[in-house]
């Protein structure tokens, strides 16, 4: 969980917090245990960003540069706040 933002109103601190991914994958294990009695074995796993995002992104920009009657994208970059997720 991390705090996005906080402010003050009516003299308490309010946080706004973003539950992410890992915190939904805890609550489906945990979930899925309490169930089932057994661990949630996972056969694959695609977090945000992934592989499968970038190849569509590109696919997209692609789509939109032959619109435009531009030549074919050599180089893609993308800006995010995770930097070690470039594949």
């Amino acid at each position: 969980m991390s705090c996005i933002s906080s402010y003050t109103n009516d003299h308490q601190n309010i946080f706004i917090c973003r539950f992410g991914h890992g915190c939904f994958l805890h609550c489906l294990e945990s979930l899925y245990k309490k169930i089932t009695g057994y661990d949630l074995k996972y056969t694959a796993l695609v977090g945000k960003p992934s592989e499968v995002t970038y190849h569509y992104a590109e696919r997209v920009l692609q789509r939109e540069a032959m619109k435009m009657k531009l030549p074919c994208l050599r180089r893609m970059y993308c800006i995010g706040c995770v930097c070690d997720c470039f594949f």
